[in-house]
Protein backbone atom coordinates (compact mmCIF):
# COMPACT_ATOMS: atom_id res chain seq x y z
CA UNK A 1 0.00 0.00 0.00
CA UNK A 2 3.06 2.31 0.67
CA UNK A 3 4.41 1.51 -2.59
CA UNK A 4 0.85 2.31 -4.29
CA UNK A 5 0.48 5.60 -2.37
CA UNK A 6 4.13 6.70 -3.32
CA UNK A 7 3.55 5.71 -7.32
CA UNK A 8 -0.05 7.86 -6.81
CA UNK A 9 2.26 10.90 -5.10
CA UNK A 10 4.69 10.99 -8.23
CA UNK A 11 1.64 10.16 -11.05
CA UNK A 12 0.33 13.89 -9.39
CA UNK A 13 3.71 15.73 -9.40
CA UNK A 14 4.13 14.59 -12.74
CA UNK A 15 0.71 15.43 -14.01
CA UNK A 16 1.30 19.20 -12.41
CA UNK A 17 5.08 19.25 -14.72
CA UNK A 18 3.45 18.02 -17.71
CA UNK A 19 0.27 20.73 -16.96
CA UNK A 20 2.45 23.36 -17.10
CA UNK A 21 4.73 22.25 -20.05
CA UNK A 22 1.98 21.55 -22.17
CA UNK A 23 -1.32 22.48 -22.03
CA UNK A 24 -2.72 20.14 -24.28
CA UNK A 25 -1.29 17.18 -22.05
CA UNK A 26 -2.52 16.20 -18.72
CA UNK A 27 -4.46 19.40 -18.79
CA UNK A 28 -6.82 18.25 -15.51
CA UNK A 29 -7.19 15.89 -12.62
CA UNK A 30 -10.06 14.49 -11.21
CA UNK A 31 -11.05 12.96 -8.16
CA UNK A 32 -14.01 10.64 -7.59
CA UNK A 33 -15.81 8.01 -5.51
CA UNK A 34 -17.64 5.26 -6.05
CA UNK A 35 -19.84 2.03 -4.89
CA UNK A 36 -19.66 -1.01 -7.05
CA UNK A 37 -18.71 -5.15 -7.37
CA UNK A 38 -15.34 -4.43 -6.08
CA UNK A 39 -16.57 -2.18 -3.10
CA UNK A 40 -15.85 1.34 -2.45
CA UNK A 41 -13.67 3.23 -4.80
CA UNK A 42 -11.54 6.01 -4.75
CA UNK A 43 -9.76 7.45 -7.62
CA UNK A 44 -8.23 9.95 -9.50
CA UNK A 45 -7.56 10.84 -13.29
CA UNK A 46 -6.22 12.60 -15.77
CA UNK A 47 -5.75 12.85 -19.61
CA UNK A 48 -2.54 11.70 -21.07
CA UNK A 49 -3.59 12.63 -24.63
CA UNK A 50 -6.81 13.34 -25.89
CA UNK A 51 -7.23 9.38 -26.85
CA UNK A 52 -5.66 8.14 -23.52
CA UNK A 53 -6.53 8.73 -19.85
CA UNK A 54 -5.23 6.96 -16.78
CA UNK A 55 -7.24 6.05 -13.43
CA UNK A 56 -5.68 4.97 -10.27
CA UNK A 57 -6.89 4.84 -7.17
CA UNK A 58 -7.78 1.95 -3.99
CA UNK A 59 -10.93 -0.28 -3.79
CA UNK A 60 -11.90 -1.41 -0.60
CA UNK A 61 -14.95 -3.67 1.55
CA UNK A 62 -15.19 -2.92 5.31
CA UNK A 63 -14.12 -6.22 7.25
CA UNK A 64 -17.59 -7.32 8.33
CA UNK A 65 -17.85 -10.91 10.27
CA UNK A 66 -20.01 -12.79 9.15
CA UNK A 67 -21.40 -15.74 11.38
CA UNK A 68 -22.54 -19.13 9.86
CA UNK A 69 -22.34 -22.88 10.27
CA UNK A 70 -20.58 -25.64 7.95
CA UNK A 71 -21.45 -29.16 7.97
CA UNK A 72 -19.45 -31.81 9.87
CA UNK A 73 -18.46 -34.67 7.02
CA UNK A 74 -18.65 -37.96 7.93
CA UNK A 75 -20.45 -41.25 7.22
CA UNK A 76 -22.64 -43.57 9.51
CA UNK A 77 -19.81 -46.19 10.51
CA UNK A 78 -17.69 -42.92 11.82
CA UNK A 79 -20.40 -41.99 13.62
CA UNK A 80 -21.08 -45.13 15.53
CA UNK A 81 -16.99 -45.41 16.16
CA UNK A 82 -16.02 -42.01 17.27
CA UNK A 83 -19.74 -41.91 19.63
CA UNK A 84 -19.14 -45.43 21.20
CA UNK A 85 -15.01 -44.13 21.47
CA UNK A 86 -16.09 -40.77 23.37
CA UNK A 87 -19.53 -41.42 24.92
CA UNK A 88 -20.40 -38.52 23.54
CA UNK A 89 -23.05 -37.18 20.40
CA UNK A 90 -21.08 -36.53 16.94
CA UNK A 91 -21.77 -32.92 16.21
CA UNK A 92 -23.14 -32.51 12.58
CA UNK A 93 -22.56 -28.50 11.90
CA UNK A 94 -19.75 -26.09 13.93
CA UNK A 95 -20.45 -22.28 13.70
CA UNK A 96 -17.84 -20.25 11.82
CA UNK A 97 -16.75 -17.03 11.23
CA UNK A 98 -16.04 -15.98 7.29
CA UNK A 99 -14.20 -11.80 6.71
CA UNK A 100 -13.51 -10.38 3.61
CA UNK A 101 -10.01 -9.02 2.85
CA UNK A 102 -10.74 -6.97 -0.49
CA UNK A 103 -8.63 -4.33 -0.31
CA UNK A 104 -6.50 -3.53 -3.63
CA UNK A 105 -5.45 -0.61 -5.72
CA UNK A 106 -5.59 -0.34 -9.71
CA UNK A 107 -4.18 1.69 -12.06
CA UNK A 108 -6.58 1.88 -15.50
CA UNK A 109 -5.91 3.31 -19.30
CA UNK A 110 -8.68 4.30 -21.01
CA UNK A 111 -8.40 4.63 -24.77
CA UNK A 112 -10.24 6.39 -27.36
CA UNK A 113 -10.54 5.87 -30.54
CA UNK A 114 -11.30 9.44 -31.21
CA UNK A 115 -11.05 12.96 -29.78
CA UNK A 116 -14.67 13.13 -29.29
CA UNK A 117 -15.48 9.22 -28.71
CA UNK A 118 -18.01 8.56 -25.67
CA UNK A 119 -17.01 4.53 -25.94
CA UNK A 120 -13.17 3.88 -24.34
CA UNK A 121 -11.71 0.33 -24.45
CA UNK A 122 -10.05 0.29 -20.72
CA UNK A 123 -7.21 -1.75 -19.97
CA UNK A 124 -4.80 -2.09 -16.92
CA UNK A 125 -4.59 -4.18 -13.71
CA UNK A 126 -6.14 -4.55 -9.74
CA UNK A 127 -3.87 -5.76 -7.29
CA UNK A 128 -4.06 -6.67 -3.51
CA UNK A 129 -3.37 -9.40 -1.09
CA UNK A 130 -4.04 -12.73 -2.41
CA UNK A 131 -6.27 -13.94 0.58
CA UNK A 132 -9.79 -12.59 -0.15
CA UNK A 133 -11.88 -14.18 2.64
CA UNK A 134 -10.76 -16.28 5.49
CA UNK A 135 -13.39 -18.63 7.47
CA UNK A 136 -12.30 -20.12 10.70
CA UNK A 137 -13.98 -21.53 13.73
CA UNK A 138 -15.97 -19.02 16.14
CA UNK A 139 -15.19 -21.09 19.19
CA UNK A 140 -11.18 -21.79 20.26
CA UNK A 141 -10.16 -25.09 20.15
CA UNK A 142 -14.14 -26.62 19.26
CA UNK A 143 -12.67 -29.33 17.00
CA UNK A 144 -9.54 -30.90 19.06
CA UNK A 145 -11.82 -33.85 19.92
CA UNK A 146 -12.33 -34.14 15.80
CA UNK A 147 -8.41 -33.73 15.23
CA UNK A 148 -7.76 -36.58 18.40
CA UNK A 149 -9.93 -39.00 16.06
CA UNK A 150 -8.27 -38.29 13.22
CA UNK A 151 -5.00 -39.23 14.30
CA UNK A 152 -5.94 -41.60 16.64
CA UNK A 153 -4.89 -39.83 19.97
CA UNK A 154 -5.94 -40.14 24.04
CA UNK A 155 -9.38 -42.10 24.09
CA UNK A 156 -9.17 -42.71 20.10
CA UNK A 157 -6.18 -44.71 20.29
CA UNK A 158 -7.96 -47.90 19.79
CA UNK A 159 -10.36 -47.08 18.29
CA UNK A 160 -9.98 -49.81 15.66
CA UNK A 161 -11.89 -52.32 19.03
CA UNK A 162 -15.01 -49.94 18.24
CA UNK A 163 -15.53 -50.95 14.41
CA UNK A 164 -13.76 -50.86 11.07
CA UNK A 165 -11.85 -47.21 10.25
CA UNK A 166 -9.22 -46.82 7.99
CA UNK A 167 -6.63 -43.93 8.37
CA UNK A 168 -8.64 -42.34 5.21
CA UNK A 169 -11.68 -42.39 7.37
CA UNK A 170 -11.80 -38.60 8.72
CA UNK A 171 -13.92 -36.36 9.80
CA UNK A 172 -13.91 -32.39 8.38
CA UNK A 173 -15.80 -29.47 7.51
CA UNK A 174 -16.74 -28.86 4.57
CA UNK A 175 -16.57 -25.37 2.61
CA UNK A 176 -18.23 -25.77 -1.41
CA UNK A 177 -16.15 -28.50 -2.93
CA UNK A 178 -13.18 -28.49 -0.03
CA UNK A 179 -12.42 -30.28 2.90
CA UNK A 180 -10.85 -29.07 6.05
CA UNK A 181 -8.91 -30.71 8.58
CA UNK A 182 -8.56 -28.99 11.69
CA UNK A 183 -5.16 -28.29 12.99
CA UNK A 184 -3.46 -30.11 15.88
CA UNK A 185 -4.67 -27.03 18.14
CA UNK A 186 -8.45 -27.95 17.28
CA UNK A 187 -9.11 -25.35 15.09
CA UNK A 188 -9.80 -24.84 11.43
CA UNK A 189 -8.62 -21.83 8.97
CA UNK A 190 -9.55 -21.88 5.37
CA UNK A 191 -8.57 -18.80 3.13
CA UNK A 192 -10.21 -18.17 -0.51
CA UNK A 193 -7.15 -17.21 -2.94
CA UNK A 194 -6.59 -15.28 -6.23
CA UNK A 195 -3.39 -13.60 -8.21
CA UNK A 196 -2.31 -10.36 -6.42
CA UNK A 197 -2.03 -9.20 -9.57
CA UNK A 198 -5.09 -9.58 -11.35
CA UNK A 199 -5.08 -7.38 -15.01
CA UNK A 200 -8.14 -6.18 -16.31
CA UNK A 201 -9.82 -5.50 -20.11
CA UNK A 202 -13.36 -3.78 -20.42
CA UNK A 203 -15.64 -1.91 -22.55
CA UNK A 204 -16.70 1.78 -21.46
CA UNK A 205 -18.86 4.31 -22.37
CA UNK A 206 -18.97 8.23 -20.94
CA UNK A 207 -18.80 11.72 -21.22
CA UNK A 208 -14.73 12.30 -20.60
CA UNK A 209 -13.93 15.17 -17.77
CA UNK A 210 -12.08 18.12 -18.77
CA UNK A 211 -11.46 21.69 -17.86
CA UNK A 212 -13.06 24.42 -17.72
CA UNK A 213 -11.70 27.60 -18.73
Amino acid sequence: MKKFLLACGLLLGVTTVFAQEDKMLFNHVAVGAGVGTTGITIDASTTITPYVGVRAGVNFLPKIKVNTELDLDFNENIRTVYESALNEKLPETFDVQGKPNLTSGHVLFDLYPSKHSKIHLTVGAYFGSSDIVSVYNKEDGALKNIYDFNHRRGVFENIEQFGHVTSEDKLGLVLGDYFIEPDENGNADACIKVNGFRPYLGLGWGVRCQRIV
